[in-house]
């Protein structure tokens, strides 16, 4: 309730909240902190002039915050009340120049919450009381505790409880698939030594439902161990899903294949959301190597397992010799990929040729402009240069697949392929960071992977300046 003085115009905000019934915070002492706290202090910018807490006599705990900005006069006060699992709070902004407000202040003063409210203690554990809610006989019971599942806090204790849930879900039973696919990925974020092996053995008493499966593999890359990547790359080599329309998850841009040029990151989705844990510990993902290479052959994983690949290879987690045995492959799609590139370069060049002996004023308004397919790049090229770089001082096939893509017409390919080179501290013409410096496009992006470098000192002098 937003309440107001119409006389000066200041406005107090009054909010309510009660928590679920089942909710659940470990830590009593940080409970400002929590998600229904209102937890004003976690921007960094503001400034905490006062802070205070205190217990009341009617039961409150009750925590008094006046937040400011550097340089500012506008003060924020906010006032806040608990109690069982009830918040109150109350807001405002005001100044620190002039008088202070009688109306502000005596509102803030003699606001009380209502001590009748019945609740129970947000830091008292419910998820026992939640497992029977969930099949109660009563139909509104488990409704309700079916539909509060993403406010409970689990953790180690409630895992007999979970696995003895998953197996008591049926076909039979409302949103069966969610359900189920829910307490999977809640049994991959908790720690117990028991989880891991016990999701192996679903993975295969589950062979036939495509979504549990997956959800399974999902929930041992969240256990983020040793063993459980092993028995993720156990399991989906042994008996790798299937991937359609409707198992398919969308490219997550939170978890990119990063195929790094200097300090521009080329980002390179992977369609595998599902195994974006695997980029969050990649020092771990290097167990499951050279084995997990043999999905390159499936069609449904070759793209996946290829970003991986070129992501650990980037990074440093993997050298030439821990994927050589599909070096063959590698080579050949990658030779593949740049003789379409260059095959699309010359078509664009005859197709503009063309148009100018025709004086072609009706082709698209004029002549066609091929700065903006210059600029896209390549990003499947991106990914083999990586791969290949390491074969290039080995293999002559590999040092002229390069000479050939440094002649390419396409800049940003050419740009890319050219830092990462350099990065490796390997021989590019020298011509190339006139080429770049020139380009107003890609100037300050090569004085930028230059200074990340430490090769400055490569910038021509004459585009050194401050514009």
């Amino acid at each position: 309730k937003l309440v107001g003085n119409d006389t000066t115009g200041e406005k107090i905000l009054v909010s309510y909240t009660r928590v679920s019934k089942y909710a659940f915070e470990k830590d009593s002492s940080k409970l400002w902190e929590s998600r229904y706290g209102g937890n004003w202090t976690s921007d960094t910018t503001m400034v905490v002039l006062k802070k205070n807490e205190r217990r009341e006599p009617n039961g409150f705990v009750v925590r008094d915050l006046v937040l400011s900005d550097t340089g500012c006069s506008r003060l924020l006060l906010v006032k806040s009340f608990y109690k069982n699992g009830h918040f109150f709070h109350l807001s405002t902004i005001t100044d620190s120049i002039g008088e202070k407000s009688v109306f502000i202040d005596q509102f803030f003063s003699s606001f009380t919450p209502d001590d009748t409210l019945k609740g129970n203690s947000l830091f008292a554990r419910k998820s026992e009381q939640w497992f029977k809610d969930l099949f109660s006989k009563d139909s509104l019971v488990a409704k309700s505790a079916a539909e509060a599942i993403y406010a409970i806090r689990f953790d180690s204790t409630d895992v007999p409880n979970i696995k003895k849930t998953i197996g008591s879900l049926n076909w039979d039973m409302r949103n069966y698939l969610n359900r189920k696919q829910r307490f999977i990925s809640i049994l991959g974020i908790l720690k117990d030594p028991t989880i891991t092996p016990w999701l192996k053995d679903q993975y295969w008493k589950v062979k036939d439902t495509v979504a549990f499966q997956n959800a399974i593999l999902k929930a041992l890359l969240a256990q983020q161990t040793k063993e459980a990547f092993i028995a993720f790359k156990d399991l989906i080599i042994q008996e790798p899903p299937i991937v359609d329309d409707e198992t398919y998850e969308y490219r997550d841009s939170r978890y990119p294949t990063v195929v790094s040029t200097g300090r521009n990151v080329r980002n390179v989705y992977s369609p595998g959301g599902s195994w974006r844990d695997l980029y969050d510990t990649l020092s771990l993902a290097k167990v499951i190597f050279p084995d997990f290479l043999q999905l390159m052959h499936v069609d449904d994983y070759r793209e996946t397992v290829l970003n991986l690949l070129v992501q650990m290879v980037d990074s440093g987690y993997l050298q030439a010799k821990d994927y050589e045995t599909y070096f063959s492959k590698i080579y050949v799609d990658g030779r593949q990929l740049l003789k379409k590139q260059m095959a699309r370069e010359d078509k664009a060049k005859m197709d503009k040729a063309a148009a100018k002996d025709r004086n072609a004023n009706m082709y698209y308004g004029g002549y066609p402009d091929d700065s903006r397919e210059q600029d896209a790049g390549n990003d499947e090229l991106d990914k083999y240069v990586v791969l290949l770089l390491p074969f290039r001082d080995k293999n002559p096939g590999v040092q002229a697949f390069f000479e050939q893509l440094m002649q390419t017409r396409t800049r940003r390919l050419q740009y890319n392929t050219f830092i990462h080179l350099l990065r490796h501290k390997q021989t590019v013409p020298d011509s190339l960071f006139t080429v770049f410096a020139a380009n107003v496009k890609y100037r300050s992006e090569l004085y930028k992977d230059l200074e990340d470098m430490k090769k400055l000192d490569k910038f021509p002098a004459a585009y050194k300046n401050q514009q």
